[in-house]
């Protein structure tokens, strides 16, 4: 633990590798409150579970399993790291949506009974907040201002897929959108970008209201840096 390189090599690691070493540097950091090496591992966990106030991709996904995230949701609530909470979360509620994964996923042993109550809820409310601001556009489809068919775009043909799962949580997928780019002309390719990346930083800071974890990040930060800081 006194060797500094020691942490630049558990971040290179995958996260299967480096999580039981990382959690147990973190229960010795908390019981011996060594504020600087919790710091560190937060900073290396936060990679693959993002807490910033901006929506960031995470580091290996979807390489991440559900039983890391069971195991992360696991370790934050025993340690207080609840700004790692929401991104935990919403992985796997992502994968929940995916029906040979939710057995599995419910019978988690390092879910409590409370946990899976909120990712339950949290789950049919982002599959609302993804509706409504990330994905209007398959629904209440309106052309660019500036669109080159003179107002005469639409996504309809490129946008089955989301418009016929709507149970499925498409919060992780690309932003090329390249089935909607082959039938709208650029400004309506544009405009459909803007409409999900704008949607998804504000499904994404509402996380933690959306998963009963707190008011906001700020809230989730402050409690978690409180006996830390």
């Amino acid at each position: 633990m006194y060797d500094t390189m020691y942490f630049e090599a558990l971040a290179s690691q995958e996260l299967k590798d480096s999580f039981p070493l990382i959690s147990g540097i973190l229960r010795l950091a908390v019981k011996y409150l060594i504020t600087s090496y919790r710091k560190r591992c937060i900073g290396i966990l936060s990679c693959y579970f993002p807490s910033g106030a901006t929506w960031t991709f995470p580091k290996d996904f979807p390489g991440i399993r559900p039983s890391q995230c069971g195991a992360m949701i696991s370790l934050a609530r025993e340690l207080n790291l609840l700004a790692l909470l929401p991104s935990a979360f919403l992985i796997l509620a992502s994968y929940l949506t995916i029906s040979s994964k939710t057995e599995s996923i419910y019978a988690m042993p390092s879910l409590t009974t409370q946990d899976k109550a909120d990712l339950c809820h949290g789950t049919l409310g982002l599959l609302t907040a993804q509706a409504d601001d990330m994905f209007p556009f398959p629904h209440f489809f309106t052309p660019a201002e500036t669109c080159q068919a003179s107002g005469n775009c639409s996504v309809e043909a490129g946008s089955k897929n989301y418009r016929r799962q709507p149970y499925r949580v498409f919060i992780f997928v690309h932003e090329d959108f390249l089935n909607v780019k082959a039938v709208v002309c650029e400004a309506c390719w544009v405009n459909v970008k803007n409409i999900f990346r704008e949607g998804r930083q504000k499904t994404w800071e509402r996380l933690p209201e959306i998963f009963h974890l707190g008011k906001d990040w700020n809230e989730l930060r402050r409690i978690q840096d409180n006996d830390y800081s």
